[in-house]
């Protein structure tokens, strides 16, 4: 165990064994948050997929916005990113205060860097998938341009899945 004090609530959640965790049908995960050690318990369930939403002209919002954080904060966006795969190892189980309910399905993963409040705004398709819709930097509640948006596109995915997926490029040609 670190020498650095762990608050009362991380200690309780560090006295939990894995066999413990696994008996109880949870899982461990341990991710760093804001330089702060945090043990995240869920119920053991498959991954969720992450889907990137990409327009009718090929861009890809989310991806889009993250380059362009990555030029103005490398740090956030290296946040960002952390945060969808907790967002994928968690899907539904996720709750803040790294992620809350918007309205209307749309949901938004939160990421605040210093004084800066970054989101990814997504929405749940079928049993495991995460559609990532928008991306944003905020500085106070989600703008309702952004909220509006991101339901345009939900809509948009929900008609079409298949045109409004991002697959990767294949480097195999």
């Amino acid at each position: 165990m670190s020498s650095r004090a762990l608050n009362p609530l991380q200690h309780d959640r560090d006295a939990l064994s894995d066999a413990d965790a696994h008996r109880g049908g949870c899982d461990r995960i341990r991710t760093e948050v804001d330089n702060t050690t945090m043990l995240l318990y869920t119920r053991s369930m498959p991954a969720a997929d992450i889907v990137y939403y990409q327009e009718s002209d090929g861009s890809v919002p989310v991806l889009d916005w993250l380059v362009e954080l990555a030029r103005r904060n490398r740090r956030a966006a290296e946040k960002c990113l952390a945060q969808i795969e907790v967002l994928r190892e968690l899907g539904h189980e996720l709750r803040r205060p790294m992620a809350d309910y918007l309205r209307d399905g749309i949901h938004e993963l939160r990421v605040r860097v210093g004084r800066s409040q970054h989101r990814v705004l997504y929405f749940f398709h079928g049993r495991n998938a995460v559609v990532l819709v928008h991306g944003l930097t905020k500085e106070s509640e989600v703008p309702p341009k952004d909220l509006e948006r991101a339901l345009g596109r939900k809509r948009l995915f929900e008609k079409n899945p298949s045109a409004h997926t991002h697959r990767k490029e294949s480097s195999n040609g």
